[in-house]
């Protein structure tokens, strides 16, 4: 019995950490101590809103490339950072009833994209 009442307890806590320690937390740190269990993974979706947005607003790209080249990049950087977080036992990808070749083809891509983020890095501006 005084073991449930600890869990009990213990959830009551974490519940009010939820509500106000951790956006507290966010608004002053910019980011709380529930992003540091998974920091992966509120990095990429940070980055993948703020690059969508660049995406839509950039009229500046570097000058080796053409523009068209440089949003299929910005497409490729995008998608591998919103497929950074997915495990492949994961229920969404057994939905989808992909082959082993098309799990390879999305690993490519994400390989490809986190390429492209490193090598144009310091391009990324507008």
């Amino acid at each position: 019995m005084r073991t449930r009442m600890y869990y009990k307890w213990q959830d009551f806590i974490f519940c009010l950490k939820k509500i106000f320690v951790y956006p507290f937390q966010r608004f002053f740190r910019g980011y709380s101590d529930v992003d540091l269990w998974n920091l992966d993974a509120f990095y990429s979706e940070i980055i993948v809103k703020s690059m969508k947005a660049f995406k839509e607003k950039t009229i500046a790209y570097p000058p080796v490339i053409s523009f068209e080249k440089w949003q299929e990049i910005l497409d490729d950087i995008i998608f591998a950072f919103e497929h950074e977080g997915t495990d492949w036992y994961d229920l969404e990808l057994k939905e989808k009833n992909l082959t082993e070749a098309e799990k390879a083809e999305i690993a490519k891509r994400v390989d490809r994209g986190f390429e492209y983020f490193k090598e144009y890095y310091r391009a990324l501006w507008w």
